[in-house]
Protein backbone atom coordinates (compact mmCIF):
# COMPACT_ATOMS: atom_id res chain seq x y z
CA UNK A 1 0.00 0.00 0.00
CA UNK A 2 2.82 2.42 0.62
CA UNK A 3 4.08 1.57 -3.01
CA UNK A 4 0.75 2.65 -4.72
CA UNK A 5 0.53 5.47 -2.39
CA UNK A 6 3.67 6.87 -3.28
CA UNK A 7 3.54 6.52 -6.90
CA UNK A 8 -0.20 7.49 -7.03
CA UNK A 9 1.04 10.89 -5.32
CA UNK A 10 3.84 11.27 -7.30
CA UNK A 11 2.31 10.74 -10.55
CA UNK A 12 -0.37 13.24 -9.21
CA UNK A 13 1.66 16.07 -8.36
CA UNK A 14 4.17 16.00 -11.11
CA UNK A 15 0.97 16.51 -13.55
CA UNK A 16 3.65 15.26 -15.63
CA UNK A 17 1.52 13.45 -17.93
CA UNK A 18 -5.26 15.94 -20.55
CA UNK A 19 -7.71 17.17 -21.71
CA UNK A 20 -10.72 14.65 -22.65
CA UNK A 21 -13.40 16.75 -25.34
CA UNK A 22 -16.07 13.69 -26.15
CA UNK A 23 -18.24 16.20 -28.31
CA UNK A 24 -15.27 15.40 -31.24
CA UNK A 25 -13.82 12.24 -30.88
CA UNK A 26 -12.70 9.78 -33.47
CA UNK A 27 -15.69 5.69 -34.10
CA UNK A 28 -15.28 3.73 -31.28
CA UNK A 29 -12.79 1.05 -29.55
CA UNK A 30 -13.57 -0.64 -27.11
CA UNK A 31 -11.21 -0.34 -24.26
CA UNK A 32 -11.15 3.33 -24.52
CA UNK A 33 -11.80 4.59 -21.45
CA UNK A 34 -11.99 8.39 -20.19
CA UNK A 35 -13.72 10.08 -17.20
CA UNK A 36 -17.18 9.30 -18.54
CA UNK A 37 -16.65 5.68 -19.69
CA UNK A 38 -15.74 4.35 -23.79
CA UNK A 39 -14.75 7.27 -25.72
CA UNK A 40 -14.23 7.14 -29.62
CA UNK A 41 -12.09 7.11 -32.03
CA UNK A 42 -11.05 5.76 -35.61
CA UNK A 43 -7.38 4.97 -36.14
CA UNK A 44 -8.23 4.81 -39.79
CA UNK A 45 -8.17 8.46 -40.46
CA UNK A 46 -4.85 8.57 -38.35
CA UNK A 47 -1.60 9.56 -39.69
CA UNK A 48 -0.41 6.42 -38.06
CA UNK A 49 -1.53 4.02 -40.40
CA UNK A 50 -4.61 1.68 -41.04
CA UNK A 51 -3.41 -0.57 -38.15
CA UNK A 52 -4.72 0.37 -34.74
CA UNK A 53 -1.91 2.04 -33.01
CA UNK A 54 -3.33 4.71 -30.88
CA UNK A 55 -3.19 3.03 -27.03
CA UNK A 56 -6.43 2.46 -25.41
CA UNK A 57 -6.86 4.97 -23.11
CA UNK A 58 -7.59 8.75 -24.59
CA UNK A 59 -5.58 11.50 -23.00
CA UNK A 60 -6.86 14.33 -24.58
CA UNK A 61 -8.57 14.92 -27.54
CA UNK A 62 -8.55 18.55 -28.89
CA UNK A 63 -9.09 21.07 -31.68
CA UNK A 64 -6.72 24.23 -31.64
CA UNK A 65 -6.50 26.83 -34.12
CA UNK A 66 -3.28 26.62 -36.24
CA UNK A 67 -1.28 24.75 -38.82
CA UNK A 68 -0.19 20.83 -37.50
CA UNK A 69 3.25 21.73 -38.12
CA UNK A 70 3.16 24.57 -35.40
CA UNK A 71 1.13 22.79 -33.37
CA UNK A 72 4.53 20.09 -33.36
CA UNK A 73 7.15 22.40 -33.05
CA UNK A 74 5.01 24.16 -29.94
CA UNK A 75 4.78 20.83 -28.52
CA UNK A 76 8.40 19.38 -29.39
CA UNK A 77 10.83 22.39 -29.66
CA UNK A 78 13.22 23.86 -27.04
CA UNK A 79 11.27 27.39 -27.18
CA UNK A 80 11.07 29.92 -24.30
CA UNK A 81 7.38 29.29 -23.61
CA UNK A 82 7.84 25.55 -23.26
CA UNK A 83 10.84 25.92 -21.39
CA UNK A 84 9.34 27.86 -19.21
CA UNK A 85 6.23 25.82 -18.64
CA UNK A 86 8.30 23.01 -18.09
CA UNK A 87 9.59 24.77 -15.13
CA UNK A 88 6.23 25.72 -13.59
CA UNK A 89 5.65 21.83 -14.15
CA UNK A 90 8.39 21.32 -11.69
CA UNK A 91 10.92 20.16 -14.29
CA UNK A 92 14.50 21.26 -13.62
CA UNK A 93 18.05 19.94 -14.69
CA UNK A 94 17.20 18.90 -18.05
CA UNK A 95 19.34 17.37 -20.01
CA UNK A 96 19.01 15.90 -23.91
CA UNK A 97 21.39 15.73 -26.99
CA UNK A 98 18.20 17.22 -29.04
CA UNK A 99 16.95 15.25 -31.99
CA UNK A 100 18.56 12.62 -33.98
CA UNK A 101 18.16 10.23 -37.19
CA UNK A 102 16.58 6.72 -35.70
CA UNK A 103 18.85 5.23 -38.15
CA UNK A 104 22.49 6.73 -38.18
CA UNK A 105 23.09 5.56 -41.85
CA UNK A 106 20.01 7.53 -42.86
CA UNK A 107 21.48 11.50 -41.13
CA UNK A 108 18.80 13.57 -42.83
CA UNK A 109 15.84 11.23 -41.95
CA UNK A 110 13.35 13.25 -40.10
CA UNK A 111 12.03 10.36 -38.35
CA UNK A 112 14.18 11.04 -35.77
CA UNK A 113 14.20 10.20 -31.78
CA UNK A 114 15.39 12.55 -28.52
CA UNK A 115 15.53 11.14 -24.87
CA UNK A 116 15.45 13.70 -22.29
CA UNK A 117 16.40 13.52 -18.31
CA UNK A 118 14.82 16.05 -15.98
CA UNK A 119 14.52 16.15 -12.03
CA UNK A 120 11.33 17.00 -10.54
CA UNK A 121 10.89 17.71 -6.95
CA UNK A 122 9.14 15.63 -4.84
CA UNK A 123 5.76 17.14 -2.87
CA UNK A 124 6.49 17.63 0.95
CA UNK A 125 4.69 13.91 3.07
CA UNK A 126 5.97 11.88 0.08
CA UNK A 127 8.57 9.66 1.83
CA UNK A 128 10.67 8.57 -0.48
CA UNK A 129 14.40 9.32 1.11
CA UNK A 130 15.23 12.16 -1.36
CA UNK A 131 13.87 15.47 -2.55
CA UNK A 132 14.11 14.46 -5.99
CA UNK A 133 13.48 12.31 -8.72
CA UNK A 134 14.79 11.64 -11.74
CA UNK A 135 12.38 11.39 -14.70
CA UNK A 136 13.15 10.21 -18.30
CA UNK A 137 11.17 10.28 -21.53
CA UNK A 138 12.29 9.22 -24.90
CA UNK A 139 9.85 10.91 -28.19
CA UNK A 140 10.24 8.60 -31.35
CA UNK A 141 8.79 10.13 -34.76
CA UNK A 142 7.05 7.11 -36.02
CA UNK A 143 5.05 9.09 -38.95
CA UNK A 144 5.64 12.18 -40.99
CA UNK A 145 3.56 13.68 -43.33
CA UNK A 146 4.14 16.89 -45.63
CA UNK A 147 1.04 17.81 -47.32
CA UNK A 148 -0.39 18.42 -45.01
CA UNK A 149 1.75 17.99 -42.15
CA UNK A 150 0.65 15.35 -39.88
CA UNK A 151 2.72 13.45 -37.70
CA UNK A 152 2.58 10.82 -35.06
CA UNK A 153 5.28 10.77 -31.53
CA UNK A 154 5.33 7.37 -29.59
CA UNK A 155 7.09 8.39 -26.10
CA UNK A 156 7.96 6.11 -23.79
CA UNK A 157 8.58 7.75 -19.52
CA UNK A 158 10.11 6.18 -16.69
CA UNK A 159 10.51 7.22 -13.09
CA UNK A 160 13.70 4.71 -11.96
CA UNK A 161 13.44 6.29 -8.57
CA UNK A 162 10.79 5.66 -7.83
CA UNK A 163 9.54 2.37 -5.87
CA UNK A 164 8.60 -0.08 -8.81
CA UNK A 165 9.59 2.41 -11.24
CA UNK A 166 12.07 0.25 -12.95
CA UNK A 167 8.85 -2.00 -13.45
CA UNK A 168 6.73 -0.31 -15.26
CA UNK A 169 6.76 2.29 -18.39
CA UNK A 170 4.17 5.20 -19.58
CA UNK A 171 3.68 4.79 -22.94
CA UNK A 172 2.35 7.55 -25.07
CA UNK A 173 0.90 8.22 -28.70
CA UNK A 174 0.41 11.84 -29.57
CA UNK A 175 -0.72 12.54 -33.59
CA UNK A 176 -1.21 16.12 -34.85
CA UNK A 177 -3.49 15.80 -37.55
CA UNK A 178 -5.02 18.48 -40.21
CA UNK A 179 -8.45 19.46 -38.72
CA UNK A 180 -9.69 22.56 -41.19
CA UNK A 181 -8.36 24.83 -42.93
CA UNK A 182 -5.42 26.15 -40.20
CA UNK A 183 -6.72 24.11 -37.73
CA UNK A 184 -5.66 21.18 -35.88
CA UNK A 185 -6.43 18.13 -34.16
CA UNK A 186 -4.55 16.97 -31.38
CA UNK A 187 -4.94 13.16 -30.02
CA UNK A 188 -2.99 11.48 -27.37
CA UNK A 189 -3.20 8.32 -26.43
CA UNK A 190 -1.40 6.06 -23.77
CA UNK A 191 -0.90 2.38 -22.04
CA UNK A 192 1.23 1.74 -18.61
CA UNK A 193 3.47 -1.17 -19.49
CA UNK A 194 4.60 -3.47 -17.04
CA UNK A 195 7.88 -5.65 -17.28
CA UNK A 196 6.32 -8.35 -14.60
CA UNK A 197 2.81 -8.96 -12.88
CA UNK A 198 1.93 -6.62 -9.95
CA UNK A 199 -0.62 -6.31 -7.76
CA UNK A 200 -0.41 -2.07 -7.69
CA UNK A 201 -0.94 -1.89 -11.53
CA UNK A 202 -4.76 -0.81 -11.28
CA UNK A 203 -3.99 1.95 -9.25
CA UNK A 204 -0.87 2.95 -10.34
CA UNK A 205 -1.90 3.00 -14.10
CA UNK A 206 -4.85 5.21 -12.94
CA UNK A 207 -2.45 7.33 -10.90
CA UNK A 208 -0.49 7.43 -14.14
CA UNK A 209 -3.16 8.86 -16.31
CA UNK A 210 -4.25 11.27 -14.33
CA UNK A 211 -1.03 12.90 -14.16
CA UNK A 212 -0.95 12.68 -17.81
CA UNK A 213 -4.13 14.21 -19.09
CA UNK A 214 -3.11 16.99 -15.58
CA UNK A 215 -0.14 17.26 -18.25
CA UNK A 216 -1.56 17.21 -21.24
CA UNK A 217 -4.61 20.05 -20.03
CA UNK A 218 -2.22 22.53 -18.77
CA UNK A 219 -0.21 22.35 -22.19
CA UNK A 220 -3.05 22.96 -24.46
CA UNK A 221 -3.64 26.02 -21.80
CA UNK A 222 -0.05 27.42 -22.54
CA UNK A 223 -0.43 26.37 -26.38
CA UNK A 224 -3.81 28.47 -27.00
CA UNK A 225 -2.10 31.40 -25.15
CA UNK A 226 0.20 31.59 -26.93
CA UNK A 227 -1.02 31.16 -30.11
CA UNK A 228 -3.68 33.75 -29.15
CA UNK A 229 -1.49 35.90 -28.35
CA UNK A 230 0.84 35.99 -31.58
CA UNK A 231 -2.19 35.63 -33.63
CA UNK A 232 -0.83 37.11 -36.51
CA UNK A 233 2.71 35.50 -36.64
CA UNK A 234 0.96 32.52 -36.46
CA UNK A 235 -1.78 33.02 -39.40
CA UNK A 236 1.63 33.73 -41.78
CA UNK A 237 3.32 30.95 -40.68
CA UNK A 238 0.05 28.70 -41.40
CA UNK A 239 0.08 30.52 -44.76
CA UNK A 240 3.48 29.51 -45.78
CA UNK A 241 2.95 26.01 -45.02
CA UNK A 242 -0.08 26.02 -47.62
CA UNK A 243 1.68 27.96 -50.06
CA UNK A 244 4.22 25.44 -49.68
CA UNK A 245 2.34 22.69 -49.86
CA UNK A 246 0.78 23.82 -52.85
CA UNK A 247 3.82 25.05 -54.83
CA UNK A 248 5.99 22.38 -53.87
CA UNK A 249 3.70 19.39 -53.42
CA UNK A 250 0.59 20.47 -56.05
CA UNK A 251 -1.71 19.63 -53.15
CA UNK A 252 -4.81 21.54 -52.77
CA UNK A 253 -6.86 21.53 -49.67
Amino acid sequence: MRIILQVSLLFSALGCFGLTDTSKLFGQHPLAYTYDGTAQYDPRSCVCGNDPQHYPNIIADAVLPAHPGTIFNLMYSYHDEIKDFWARQGMHDLRTIGWVPQDPSYSNSRLRTRTMLFSVDIPEGLQLNHNVTRIQVTDTITHLRDCPFSSSVLSTIYAPDVASGHAFAVKTRTCIIPHAKSEARLFVTAVLVWGDGSDFQRPIGQAALVGLRQYHDNILSVMREEISTNKEVYASLDEAAIIECRNKFKYIG
